[in-house]
């Protein structure tokens, strides 16, 4: 189960979290993914409410490229139930200037 990092603002994956059938996944895992967003992507949907219950904003915002949970759960088919958790957390929705 993720844990609270040292600096108390994020989370890191504890040894033994990642999903068995997802293994050969981790070598072509970008480094400094933060593990919020593995889990999103690869973890139950109940790693992301546990994520969620502990404290993860539902508006947190990847390092690289400043992506929201929710801008990234959008782009991977089945995450309708994490986006749903994340909305139900108060994920907030932003449409860029000019659309509707």
């Amino acid at each position: 189960m993720p844990q609270p990092d040292s600096a108390g603002h994020g989370f890191s994956r504890g040894q033994g979290t990642r999903n068995p059938h997802l293994w050969q996944l981790a070598e072509a895992e970008p480094r400094g993914v933060e593990p919020w967003a593995e889990v999103l992507l690869f973890d139950s949907t109940d790693e992301v409410r546990n994520l969620l219950d502990k404290g993860l904003s539902p508006n947190a915002r990847t390092k690289a490229g400043g992506l929201t949970a929710l801008m990234l759960a959008a782009q991977y088919p089945g995450s309708s139930a994490a986006m749903g958790l994340l909305l139900d957390h108060g994920a907030t929705i932003r449409l860029p200037k000019g659309q509707v």
